[in-house]
């Protein structure tokens, strides 16, 4: 049946323009403004525009022979009508691209599409006849073929004039739908779109997935759309690649990639749990999210390899009440697991998790066949590595050091020695350390190694040797004198020690040799060296002559024990030789001469040491050398009398040597 329109004239005015409102379907005079209604008369011949509409399905199912012969049918009912036109140029483009079979005919059909079109476009305007055509063609599959002619063309007029008569759902040429759900794409006809994809069964669902996941807007009908095609299981384990590229790699939302992550984790092609996790899992806080696609994760039986990347993204990257939730749900679900030390290690380094959590995931983490090795392991790591406040060390230390009996050697002396990560109160850590399980004996060289190289700043280096002799352990006479002589530790703090040490039990038999030895006068300190004096029973000759000729002891003291060192000495000392520096020369002689020249005491000490010692009893007017000059002793001290300092003075006249 045929529908055929008169010309219509204006009855005001005579004017044949007009422009068309199609919601009243009525033509508007362009000159006066009068309306007249649209009407048609029925034509009872058999319609051309059957014949167009049946080449554009054609073309739509590229079926090119029969729509050749149809559109020779058009030609012969009316060669000259537009929806000739329009089926020539349709046939002609998609013969050109998908049924050409050599260059040049392709390049011929080409050129007659370029005639056609300028024919068609002649009058500047969409022609009613034209338009009456489109609405008569009734057909989502020719609507659509038009659709991608006419943007091939880039005839935007046409094709918003042709976009409202589209039916996606009625389209069931996959051809045709895969070419369409591209162009919609590219055009953000989103509604379009998303009308095609619900017409799954007639599209190639593979190929429009891969579509959406890259050219669909990040919205939640993407999930809709891409979470629809997915359930038809359409993509193999060889398709994973697919959603792990876009998983890992898409710019999209956390929402939208959890939504397609949940989805594709019910297909064959469900990607990784590595790639779950580091893509969607340790980015959210929802915990609501992350039970119900763990859910779906743990639906199924899980490898090992699987179930330790959960762990490890979850301890390393998510957040702590994500972490809690995981641990809880792989407890519950009483998956296999053994805990290892780096893991534990990987908790513990995470500064996002606080303290309180750490010990709930502990505390369940212990409970999956963690060994005693293990824990001990974890406690030392963070002992000595992790780094934090000091005072949310000790309090975390406190629990951790309960979940082991003791800590090993190595890792307690370590602490001791080298760590500094508590600051004021690691002697308080040292004194949890002892209070646990340990053996002393295996720390017998720990307090000489502290001494020896302490990295700790003195008031906790102080505190420190308090704690360590407290808990019984003995300092070597070497790392004692190394202490005593330390000028920064207060002069109390060593004689404690030096008592503490010589109550211990051990016998220091030189540290009196020693100390007198290394002191320096200005170091010397009268009351550790008071302290020692009880300790030795022998002293070298240099000791002596070093206590005799440059230390400035009590004025009271110094006599008596001078004579009780001179006693302790294995020979005679006080007449043996020895070299000295007087008056800037360089001078041989006994020890008592020594004395008497370069005293460091005051006259009346002097005197009196020299009368303790036997002086008068001695032959003091001997030979010396003086600068390699043979001297009597007596002569040199007339010969610079003049400078002698007046100890010497005092003591050489009460010795009758002037």
């Amino acid at each position: 049946m045929a529908i055929r329109y008169t010309s219509q004239k204006c009855d005001s005015c005579g004017s044949t323009k007009f422009d068309y409102i199609e919601k009243l379907n009525m033509w508007e005079c362009a000159y006066c403004g009068n309306r007249i209604e649209r009407h048609e008369e029925v034509d009872t011949m058999f319609t051309i525009k059957n014949v167009v509409r049946q080449v554009l399905v054609d073309v739509s199912y590229q079926r090119f022979n029969d729509a050749k012969n149809n559109l020779v049918e058009c030609e012969k009912i009316d060669s000259r009508y537009v929806g000739t036109n329009i089926a020539r140029i349709s046939y002609l483009l998609n013969a050109a691209m998908y049924n050409a079979q050599s260059q040049q005919e392709q390049r011929n059909m080409f050129a007659q599409i370029k005639k056609y079109y300028l024919a068609l476009c002649s009058d500047g305007r969409i022609s009613e006849e034209e338009q009456v055509l489109y609405e008569f063609l009734d057909s989502a599959e020719a609507i659509g073929t038009l659709i991608l002619v006419y943007d091939t063309l880039g005839d935007n007029k046409r094709l918003e004039l042709i976009y409202p008569l589209f039916k996606p759902e009625e389209v069931y040429s996959m051809h045709l739908n895969a070419n369409l759900l591209r162009f919609m794409l590219n055009h953000q006809q989103y509604e379009l779109a998303d009308g095609i994809v619900a017409n799954y069964d007639n599209i190639e669902k593979k190929a429009a997935l891969l579509l959406l996941l890259e050219q669909y807007p990040d919205c939640e009908q993407k999930v809709t759309n891409c979470s629809l095609l997915l359930e038809q299981n359409i993509l193999t384990q060889d398709d994973r690649n697919v959603i792990e590229d876009y998983l890992n790699n898409n710019a999209d939302s956390l929402d939208t990639k959890y939504g397609i992550a949940c989805s594709a984790l019910t297909t064959v092609a469900a990607p990784t749990v590595k790639c779950v996790m580091s893509s969607v899992i340790t980015k959210t806080e929802d915990k609501e999210s992350v039970k119900r696609i763990l859910d779906i994760i743990m639906s199924k039986k899980l490898l090992d390899a699987e179930i330790y990347t959960i762990i490890e993204y979850a301890l390393d990257r998510c957040t702590q009440d994500v972490v809690l939730y995981i641990i809880e749900r792989l407890h519950e679900t009483k998956q296999f697991v053994v805990f290892s030390q780096q893991h534990f290690i990987l908790l513990l380094e995470n500064r996002a998790i606080a303290y309180e959590y750490k010990k709930k995931i502990i505390d369940i983490a212990i409970g999956f066949n963690v060994s005693e090795k293990t824990k001990e392991q974890f406690v030392s790591y963070y002992l000595l590595n992790v780094s934090d406040t000091i005072e949310s060390r000790k309090e975390f230390l406190s629990y951790l050091l309960t979940l082991i009996p003791s800590l090993s050697t190595v890792s307690a002396e370590k602490y001791i020695l080298s760590c500094v990560l508590d600051g004021d109160n690691k002697p308080e850590i040292v004194k949890m350390i002892f209070s646990m399980d340990v053996n002393k004996a295996y720390f017998r060289e720990t307090l000489d190694k502290y001494i020896s190289s302490s990295a700790d700043d003195r008031l906790v280096f102080e505190k420190i040797i308090d704690v360590l002799t407290q808990e019984g352990l003995k300092v070597s006479e070497g790392s004692l004198i190394k202490l005593l002589l330390n000028a920064s530790y207060p002069e109390e703090k060593r004689i404690e020690l030096l008592r503490k040490a010589k109550s211990s039990g051990i016998r220091y038999l030189g540290i009196l040799d020693k100390y007198l030895t290394a002191i320096s006068p200005q170091a010397f300190s009268k009351s550790i060296f008071q302290e020692l004096l009880d300790v030795s029973d022998t002293i070298s000759a240099d000791a002596f002559v070093k206590y005799l000729l440059n230390i400035k002891d009590a004025e009271a003291a110094k006599p008596i024990t001078a004579q009780k060192l001179a006693d302790r000495c294995k020979m005679p000392i006080l007449s043996q030789i020895y070299r000295i520096s007087h008056l800037n020369n360089t001078v041989e002689c006994n020890v008592m001469q020594a004395y008497l020249l370069v005293s460091p005491d005051d006259p009346v000490v002097t005197c009196s040491v020299a009368e303790s010692l036997g002086a008068r009893t001695m032959k003091l007017n001997t030979d010396i050398s003086v600068a390699g000059s043979r001297k009597k002793f007596k002569k040199y001290i007339s010969s610079v009398k003049s400078q002698i300092s007046p100890a010497t003075d005092a003591a050489v006249q009460q010795f009758g040597l002037l």
